[in-house]
Order: structure tokens, then C-alpha cells, then sequence
């Protein structure tokens, strides 16, 4: 599992208890980095885990280089809502998705605020979206071209 814009880590280490075999967590902000570092180590958990202390478009970047781990089956990004309307979760996420890291037919998560619509992203296709009040999350299948 890949989560992007972590915060705490509260929905990859739901995973890992649920039976993922891995999560990697991507976060910058130093207070979010302690406490999903802390709750990492409470959860005893650091061995299924890896955290990346920088920001999804620098992962986008340098993702092939940074991530050795295999490909991953779910995606959850949960970025700062004005990154969805004003594009810059695109920009961040595609280098991402066209990297390889994405195991075909991943299923890739993003939520967004419901007032805005769901990201176009390359190779996802948006399978539905469903809205919790001023909160929506887009679910994609991601499909490989190779």
C-alpha cells in the first residue's frame, strides 16, 4: 500500500492490521511525520513500513529510484484539497502512476472535496466516486499499457 499525503498514517496502518503486507507512507509535515513515526512504533508495526519525509511531487520525481519495494496494489492519497481544484495533485500524482510502481489493476483512492470533481489522471480509469458530505472519494483502477 502506498499512502500519499500520510498525516498520521491512520489508513495505511489500518491496512497493515488488516493484513497489507506493506505500506509505505509519504508525508513532509514535520508534526505529522512525528506522530505517524510514533504511532508506527506503538503499533509495533515499523518493520512492515516505510516512511518517505518528503513531498509526493519530489516521490513523483525520483520514484523509480527511491522505491525498490514491489509494485503496489492500493493507493490512497488524501492531499490538501486545493491541490485537487487547482491542479497540482496531477501534476504530483502522474509521474507516480507512469513510474511502474503501480501493480496492474491497482486500485488507486483519492479524496477530494465534494464541490470539485474527480481528478483526470493517466492510465486510471475512474470506476466511481462517492460522496460524504463536503467529502468525496473517487475510487480508479489503474491499467497498465505494458
Amino acid at each position: 500500500m502506498l499512502d500519499l499525503y500520510a498525516g498520521t498514517g491512520a489508513l495505511a496502518l489500518e491496512a497493515l492490521s488488516r493484513g497489507a503486507e506493506h505500506a509505505t507512507f509519504v508525508e513532509e509535515g514535520r508534526e505529522a511525520l512525528a506522530a505517524l513515526r510514533y504511532n508506527i512504533e506503538q503499533l509495533d508495526v515499523a518493520s512492515k513500513a516505510t516512511v518517505l519525509p518528503m513531498s509526493v511531487e519530489r516521490v513523483g520525481r525520483t520514484f523509480s529510484r527511491t522505491l525498490e519495494a514491489d509494485r503496489f496494489t492500493l493507493v490512497f492519497a488524501d492531499p490538501p484539497y486545493k491541490l485537487i481544484a487547482g491542479g497540482e495533485f496531477v501534476q504530483s500524482f502522474e509521474p507516480i502512476v507512469c513510474s511502474g510502481g503501480l501493480a496492474s489493476d491497482a486500485t488507486v483512492v483519492v479524496e477530494h472535496a465534494s464541490a470539485d470533481p474527480p481528478p483526470t489522471v493517466s492510465d486510471l480509469e475512474l470506476l466511481e466516486s462517492r460522496r460524504y458530505g463536503d467529502t468525496t472519494l473517487s475510487l480508479y483502477l489503474y491499467r497498465s499499457r505494458i
